[in-house]
C-alpha cells in the first residue's frame, strides 16, 4: 500500500469523527487546509483562537438563575453558534487554532470540550468535528507544551509543507510570480519550507508557503523584480529562485516523466532534478522514475544513489532491484543502506 499523505490521513480522522491535531511549522497552510475541507463539505466552521481564550470563554460566565438561588454558566458565543448552525441542519466544525499558545489555566477547561464536547452547563452536537492546529512549542508565540491529559485526547498528525496542494493552488492563481514560484518549488521541493536551525535567524525571513506567497506579492508589485523575494524568504532561497527564474534550466518532474525534456548536464541542476523527481513518486509514476534513474547512472552514480535511497525511504521498493544493480556496477555501495 502506498504511503498516505498527511491530508489523506486528516480526511480519515474527520470522517471517523475523532478529534485531530495538526502539528507543523508556521506558514504551512494548516488553517487554510481546514478551511478548505469545511468549505468543500458545506460545513459551518467556528474558529477559536486558543491564545485569546481564558477559562470563562471556554466554560462560560457563572450567572444567577432566575430565582437567584443558584448560578449557571452562560454558553460561550462560539459554542452557541455551533449549536445554532447544527440546529439549522448544517454540518459543523470546531477549529481550535494555535493550541500550543494555550496557558495551563485554559488547557484544563478545554479537556471536556475536546473529549466529550461539553462543559458544565452546555454541550456541543455529537456530530461536530473537532480539529486543532498548532506550531511546535519552540516555534509558537509564547509556546506551551501540550500536557499529557490533553495530548492523549487527539489523533496526532505531523503536518509537513503541503507541496502538491500548494503547488496546485499557486499554479492556478493570477499572479505571474506565484505561478513561477510554483514551478520552482516543483523542482526544488525542499525550498518550500526551511525553518532555520539557527534560532537567531528564525526572527528574520525564511521560506514557508506563507512567506513565498508574500514574496510573490512583492515581486508582482515591483514588475517582476525577483530579488525582492529575499525580504520574505531570505537571501539563500531567494537567490536560488532568482537564478532558476533567469534560466529555467531544470526540467520539472512532469517533463522528465513525459520525456519532453531530459536531465540537465550542470551538476547542481542534475541533482535538483533528481531530488524533485523522487519527491513526486506515486504508484502511477514510480516505475517510470526508476527507469529514469537507471538511465542516469552513467552521468553521476553517486547522485543517483542518493535519489534511490530517498525513493526507498519513502516506501517505493518494487522494481528497484535493477536500479540498485546498476548503481553498484558503477562502483557505489548502496544495497546495505536501503
Amino acid at each position: 500500500m502506498a504511503p498516505r499523505t498527511a491530508a489523506e490521513t486528516l480526511a480519515i480522522a474527520i470522517d471517523a469523527n475523532r478529534p485531530v491535531l495538526l502539528m507543523g511549522a508556521p506558514g504551512t497552510a494548516k488553517t487554510a487546509m481546514i478551511e478548505a475541507i469545511a468549505a468543500a463539505r458545506g460545513a459551518y466552521l467556528e474558529v477559536v483562537i486558543a491564545s485569546a481564550q481564558d477559562p470563562t470563554t471556554i466554560l462560560g460566565i457563572p450567572m444567577p438563575t432566575e430565582d437567584r438561588k443558584y448560578t449557571e454558566p452562560t454558553m460561550p458565543g462560539w459554542a452557541r453558534r455551533v449549536n445554532e448552525h447544527h440546529a439549522a441542519g448544517e454540518p459543523t466544525f470546531l477549529f481550535i487554532d494555535e493550541l500550543t499558545t494555550v496557558a495551563p489555566s485554559v488547557m484544563g477547561p478545554m479537556l471536556g470540550v475536546v473529549q466529550s464536547r461539553r462543559a458544565d452547563g452546555w454541550t456541543l452536537p455529537a456530530e461536530t468535528r473537532i480539529v486543532a492546529a498548532a506550531n511546535p512549542p519552540d516555534l509558537a508565540v509564547g509556546g506551551w507544551a501540550i500536557e499529557p491529559a490533553m495530548a492523549n485526547r487527539w489523533v496526532h498528525i505531523d503536518w509537513p509543507a503541503p507541496h502538491a496542494e500548494w503547488i496546485a493552488w499557486a499554479s492556478a492563481q493570477a499572479s505571474p510570480a506565484l505561478r513561477a514560484i510554483a514551478d520552482y518549488i516543483e523542482i526544488v521541493p525542499q525550498d518550500l519550507l526551511a525553518v532555520p536551525t539557527d534560532i537567531r535567524k528564525r526572527s528574520g525571513p525564511w521560506p514557508s508557503p506563507r512567506s513565498w506567497t508574500n514574496a510573490a506579492g512583492m515581486i508582482d508589485a515591483a514588475g517582476g523584480d525577483w530579488t525582492l523575494a529575499a525580504l520574505a524568504v531570505g537571501p539563500t532561497a531567494a537567490g536560488a529562485f532568482a537564478q532558476w527564474a533567469e534560466t529555467r534550466d531544470v526540467p520539472s518532474p512532469a517533463e522528465l516523466i513525459a520525456g519532453t525534456r531530459g536531465l540537465p548536464e550542470r551538476p547542481d541542476a542534475f541533482a535538483q532534478a533528481l531530488t524533485a523527481l523522487v519527491a513526486v513518486a506515486t504508484e502511477e509514476t514510480a516505475e517510470r522514475i526508476i527507469e529514469i534513474l537507471t538511465e542516469a547512472v552513467p552521468t553521476d552514480a553517486a547522485v543517483v544513489a542518493m535519489a534511490a535511497r530517498r525513493l526507498a525511504a519513502a516506501g517505493w521498493y518494487s522494481g528497484i532491484g535493477d536500479l540498485v544493480a546498476a548503481i553498484e556496477a558503477a562502483g557505489i555501495e548502496i544495497e546495505a543502506t536501503l
